[in-house]
């Protein structure tokens, strides 16, 4: 069974299980992105929760996602200027740091990429 979002922000116990679970939102577009230097917070949306799926019994039509990242640390984003699906994610995988209770991110773009370590996610349906 695939995961499940609603309208309300949530936290995302287990991050790896829950992105594991929808594909790695393979061929998603990553719609918006901001970075707050205050907070260290990410915040992202996700055009297509269960893009993987398309063409599939278990496809979930027009689900926009927003997941925030908090507690952020050793941050890189490299984006080339956009072109066409500039935006479309190759590549998204979560792995844990050592015994830090930490993650790290890399999300790889059709033209760049963005990665960092957090400590906490939540995620709501936009």
């Amino acid at each position: 069974m695939l995961p499940i979002l609603n309208k309300n922000i949530s936290p995302i116990e287990n991050p790896i299980e829950f992105f594991s679970a929808l594909g790695w939102l393979h061929d998603a577009c990553l719609d918006f992105f901001a970075f707050n230097f205050v907070s260290r917070e990410l915040i992202i949306e996700i055009d297509d929760l269960y893009s993987n799926f398309y063409q599939t019994l278990d496809y979930i039509n027009g689900v926009s996602a927003r997941f925030i990242f908090s507690d952020l640390d050793n941050s890189c984003i490299d984006i080339i200027a956009p072109g066409i699906n500039a935006n479309r994610i190759l590549k998204f995988s979560i792995f844990e740091i050592s015994k830090k209770e930490r993650f790290g991110i890399l999300i790889n773009l059709e033209e760049g990429s963005i990665r960092f370590e957090f400590s906490s996610i939540t995620g709501m349906v936009c």
